[in-house]
């Protein structure tokens, strides 16, 4: 089917905004998750590093579509998530989610290596183990009823929260270059070129989250005219 084609200028008076869903084919389908097995929108690949640009790809395929066919609007993933519910729901009864912890980790690991903005299917609040998200057959939910232990904290009955709960970087002035996070050590890398950079001019510095950004990078000027912040990293303390 040819893509609908929008004026640049047409798009913007309708105020038209690329928000295509995008999912990890092959475990939505399967229910099962492997590192090295993606699809890429016309076939399987095998490998981890094959599969890693297998989930990025889909994702620069909307960012393409919305820069080529729709006048260069911005893009925003309008869903994405994983099933919970994989192995016939083994992890129910295990309390193991790791297999859905590396899923979640795959596809939002994709999002920000594209720098991608995206909305997280889903959230239900009335999700249990049974009958899932009561729709569809799905089980899509980070947080279940079933899976809530009585704890009294903010992530009681959350699943797969592990790589679901990431930093994010709120504001910045440039053009990013790298982002990253690692579930397991926690830490988020940001780095980004301003246009000081861009021009040539000599400069360094560090980024580090301040207080109540939620982890946005807040640029420190190490002195010298021309310096300006290029780099975050921050480790995000257990929950």
């Amino acid at each position: 089917m040819p893509h609908l084609i929008w004026d640049g200028a047409d798009a913007a008076k309708h105020k038209i905004v690329c928000a295509d869903h995008w999912y990890d084919g092959i475990p939505l389908v399967r229910k099962k998750y492997n590192t090295w097995l993606a699809w890429d929108g016309e076939k399987a690949q095998v490998g981890n590093k094959n599969a890693t640009a297998a989930r990025e790809k889909g994702i620069r395929d909307i960012q393409y579509k919305a820069a080529h066919h729709l006048g260069g609007r911005p893009v925003v993933v309008g869903e994405t998530g994983i099933p919970l519910d994989m192995e016939d729901g083994k992890a129910f009864k295990t309390g193991d989610f790791r297999m859905q912890e590396l899923a979640m980790n795959g596809v939002l690991s994709a999002l920000e290596v594209c720098f991608a903005s995206s909305t997280l299917w889903n959230y239900t609040p009335d999700n249990n183990n049974a009958r899932g998200d009561n729709w569809n057959g799905e089980d899509l939910s980070i947080f279940s009823r079933d899976q809530m232990v009585g704890n009294k904290t903010i992530d009681d009955g959350g699943r797969a929260i592990k790589a679901a709960v990431r930093p994010h970087v709120r504001a910045y002035v440039g053009t990013p270059t790298v982002q990253r996070f690692n579930m397991d050590t926690k830490e988020f890398v940001f780095q980004f070129v301003t246009a000081l950079q861009s021009a040539g001019t000599p400069q360094s510095g560090s980024g580090s989250p301040g207080s109540g950004d939620g982890g946005s990078p807040r640029p420190k000027t190490p002195g010298g005219a021309g310096h300006r912040a290029g780099a975050g990293s921050h480790r995000r303390p257990d929950a």
